[in-house]
């Protein structure tokens, strides 16, 4: 007979839960006769009546005998996991949970727990009387430890070990019964005895697990692992910072400039490399929202520019990075050229670069500049404006890209490049970016661009698909450029303000874009600032403006024969924005050779080019033009820009000349770009006749041409929307590139809304004219009314009573 010495303690329970404290269920409890039920009873206050009763006390242990739980006999000197000692508030019922482990030995205590169904609760002895335990009833046991944790992000360094036991609270079992994992990361190592943490090697994150062997009840600490904290003050510890300091955290105190003469260079295969930061880096940087500048300038074949890091694995934040290079590559790095493993993270940088590749000097015609060559890490809440030339072209290229290649993740990404970006650049084969690895990337293409919420999401998935010729259409997948039209969200750290004219980004409260404006005061500021305006230049008329022949440039080029070609116009390339202030902007132009047409004079219009950047917003424009050759242009030759709430009032004179019957006159040559919520008044006649023609939208675009005209009230005396003249493939303007045009005959039409809206019904220049009845609308720019018609509150066109 097994002899005990009993400590009972009886509580009621629920069978099922216990203020989320885990059920287990338990059969065939053995029972004993010299064991009882009853000591004392403690009623749960939130259970009255309960049928499961769980009992648990002490049992003395002599040297011969065993012990059961749970129905298996443990044998004494067995190591085991034994049941719940269980704790109660007296006011509210609620139920901790205790578990006592113990080695069975001679003279020890173990817990031991019986349970029985049924029986009722005698109120003047406060215990549960009557009720069995038979073979096979089933017994709740509740039992687990739970932990909490009063940190979860923790710093290890040579000098600060952390004993996570002084952050973790348990209930229900003892810290020393805690068990501790590390995730696995190369770049880092760390060890963990009794629950302390020391730095053994390298820098990064790694992820700690505390679990309870009890319960298997875990928590996790976020661990940032390096050997020192170092600061940098000056530009001279950037170049050989990994030399002793690339485990480190680091902090940038300051805003650096740095040349070419302060970069690290490593050679590799006979060719030079230059980088900001030479090297591996594997710690973290935090830039402080302070500003790195470089300007990397070399006439050197072989010295290649490799970005700010060389190579990067660890965690770069709040860094903003001005850079400026010049190389004679085929490729290059503005930002970094590897991101090396899953674990680094890229975040909250702000990143504005231009470059020049004079790819001809080193043999290779293609050239692309990119922002990082390859990641297999995450780069996430970033802002990176690009922009880069090749050789001695003027324009901006096809020749940037966001990554060459790379398996890692981009979210929350701002992309602003002025031309059509690419995901690589022609015959390369990248892997960059696909399938899941992107996630609210978007590309502009300005910053004013961003600003307004004019992107193309860029992802990668169908774009396509191949007629099988059965029936059946095979998907083909790609870069797919979704049109947005609202303000895109980039992360917490960054603040847009989008007021007109006092637009602002800021990085952590940090400014580190704004709207540069500068007033133009006369005809010769205005030449001057226009043609040096940059893409975050933004030009504000003070004054009515008027220009006349002498202003303009005749431009004269050798054409291969014995003549010479005369482009005429006034500013050649613009840029940035031109916001016209309430003012009046007229010009009145006669190329040489209108008169005695002994000459291939060709009048480009007031603008030459209108680049992807640029930006016309507020102007009213008088123009009077005499064109001296077929297919000119009155306003602007190529716009890839943006035209938006303008009144043009322009009108040509074609004169023309024996043999040559083809006069095509049009407001633009071509647009690429995007015109819209404006008023145009234009036509154009013939010298030799006085009924007026009306010139077109634009002369000289084609099935390919990817601009708008959207929000357009165009008013002529005859209709020439876009249609092509004869044999020539001039004028195509596609159904997808008009949105709401409405044609109208007189300004009283347009006032009185007596218009026909116009569609392209065969993409090939054949147009449907719908009669309308209602206000058109034109944005919240206008009003017109009986009066006239106002732009931004003034008057563009007065109705003046007789």
């Amino acid at each position: 007979m097994k002899k005990f010495s009993l400590i009972l303690l009886v509580v009621a329970v629920l069978a099922v839960s216990l203020l989320g404290v885990t059920a287990f269920a338990s059969s065939g409890v053995s029972t004993n006769e010299n064991l009882y039920i009853g000591e004392y009873v403690h009623q749960n206050l939130n259970n009255p009546d309960p049928n499961v009763v769980i009992v648990f006390g002490t049992a003395s242990v002599e040297e011969a005998d065993g012990v059961t739980e749970r129905g298996i006999v443990i044998e004494k000197g067995a190591d085991k996991w034994l049941f719940p000692a269980q704790s109660w508030d007296e006011e509210t019922g609620n139920f901790g949970v205790a578990i006592i482990r113990s080695t069975v030995e001679k003279g020890d205590y173990v817990a031991k727990a019986f349970a029985r169904v049924g029986g009722t609760f005698d109120e003047d002895e406060k215990r549960y009387v009557g009720g069995t335990i038979e073979e096979g009833d089933t017994v709740s046991l509740n039992f687990n430890a739970v932990l909490s944790q009063t940190e979860e992000a923790i710093t290890v360094t040579e000098t600060n070990p952390v004993d996570l036991k002084e952050l973790i609270n348990v209930v229900g079992g003892e810290k020393e019964e805690i068990v501790y994992t590390v995730s696995e990361n190369a770049d880092v190592e760390v060890e963990i005895e009794n629950g302390v943490v020391s730095y053994v090697s390298g820098a990064g994150r790694v992820t700690i697990t505390a679990t309870h062997i009890l319960s298997e009840n875990s928590v996790t600490f976020s661990a940032m692992v390096y050997d020192e904290v170092y600061e940098i003050t000056e530009k001279s510890q950037l170049a050989n910072l990994t030399v002793d300091h690339a485990y480190s955290f680091v902090k940038l105190t300051t805003d650096l400039s740095v040349e070419t003469a302060d970069m690290a260079v490593t050679n590799v295969d006979n060719a030079d490399y230059a980088t900001v930061i030479g090297g591996k880096f594997y710690g973290f940087f935090d830039g402080q929202n302070h500003k790195i500048t470089y300007d990397f300038t070399c006439a050197e074949k072989d010295m290649l520019f490799r970005g700010v890091f060389c190579q990067f694995s660890g965690e770069l934040k709040n860094l903003v990075v001005d850079g400026f290079a010049v190389q004679k590559a085929d490729y290059g790095y503005f930002f970094i050229q590897e991101v090396l493993g899953t674990d680094s993270l890229i975040e909250n940088c702000y990143v504005n670069v231009r470059g020049q590749q004079n790819a001809s000097s080193s043999g290779n015609w293609t050239s692309t500049f990119f922002m990082i060559g390859s990641s297999s890490g995450t780069v996430k809440d970033c802002m990176f404006n690009m922009a880069a030339r090749i050789d001695a072209v003027s324009d901006f290229t096809k020749s940037m890209a966001l990554q060459r290649y790379g398996t890692g993740v981009w979210e929350n990404i701002v992309w602003i490049c002025p031309d059509a970006a690419s995901p690589w650049r022609g015959g390369m084969f990248s892997a960059m970016m696909q399938d899941d690895q992107l996630d609210n990337v978007v590309y502009y293409k300005s910053i004013n661009a961003f600003i307004q919420g004019d992107g193309q999401s860029f992802d990668y998935g169908v774009k396509s698909e191949t007629d099988n010729g059965d029936g059946t259409f095979t998907p083909v997948y790609g870069y797919v450029y979704t049109p947005i039209t609202e303000p895109q969200t980039i992360g917490d750290a960054w603040t847009v303000d989008r007021t007109e004219f006092a637009e602002k980004i800021e990085l952590n409260n940090t400014l580190v874009w704004k709207s540069n404006v500068v007033e133009v005061t006369d005809e010769a500021d205005f030449i001057q600032k226009m043609n040096q305006a940059t893409d975050t230049t933004i030009l504000k008329l003070t004054q009515d403006l008027t220009f006349t022949t002498s202003h303009f440039t005749k431009e004269t080029e050798e054409n291969g024969s014995s003549t010479y070609k005369y482009d005429t116009y006034l500013i050649e390339t613009f840029a940035g924005t031109l916001y016209g202030n309430g003012k009046t902007i007229t010009y009145d132009v006669t190329p040489e050779g209108t008169e005695e047409r002994t000459t291939d004079a060709k009048l480009k219009g007031f603008f030459d080019k209108l680049t992807t950047t640029a930006k016309l917003t507020g102007l009213k424009i008088v123009g009077t033009v005499a064109l001296p050759y077929s297919f000119q242009t009155a306003f602007c030759e190529e716009n890839y820009g943006v035209v938006e709430n303008c009144y043009f009032d322009v009108k040509a004179i074609m004169y023309h000349w024996d043999g040559n019957s083809v006069n095509t006159i049009g407001l633009f040559g071509r647009n690429d770009g995007t015109i819209r919520n404006s008023v145009l008044v234009i036509d154009s006649r013939r010298s030799n006749q006085t009924a007026w023609q009306g010139m077109k939208m634009v002369h000289n675009g084609s099935a390919s041409t990817s601009g708008r005209f959207e929000n357009i009230a165009l008013v002529q005396t005859a209709k020439r929307i876009g249609t092509r003249n004869n044999a020539n493939n001039n004028g195509f303007i596609q159904g997808k590139q008009l949105s709401n045009v409405v044609y109208y005959s007189s300004l009283a039409n347009l006032l009185s809304a007596t218009g026909e809206l116009v569609e392209n019904t065969d993409n090939n220049g054949t147009f449907e004219y719908t009669a309308i009845t209602t206000a058109q609308s034109l944005g919240s720019a206008w009003t017109i009314d009986s009066t006239g018609i106002k732009l931004n509150g003034n008057y563009v066109y007065e109705v003046v009573s007789e």
